[in-house]
């Protein structure tokens, strides 16, 4: 079923070109929200390991 295996992929893609447009438009004011938890992390110690 190669027609079926190239539409799974095209969904695939385009979901994931979807969520990295999102990420990068709604960026700033994710990480505006999560000042506070990344500095709570950074004294933690495991800011740097999670990311």
């Amino acid at each position: 079923m190669p027609a079926l295996a190239r539409m799974l992929a095209a969904a695939a893609l385009a979901r994931f070109v979807a969520m990295r447009a999102a990420r990068h438009v709604l960026d700033p004011t994710v990480q505006a929200r999560n000042v506070r938890t990344a500095s709570d992390a950074d004294w933690r110690g495991d800011f740097h390991w999670h990311g």
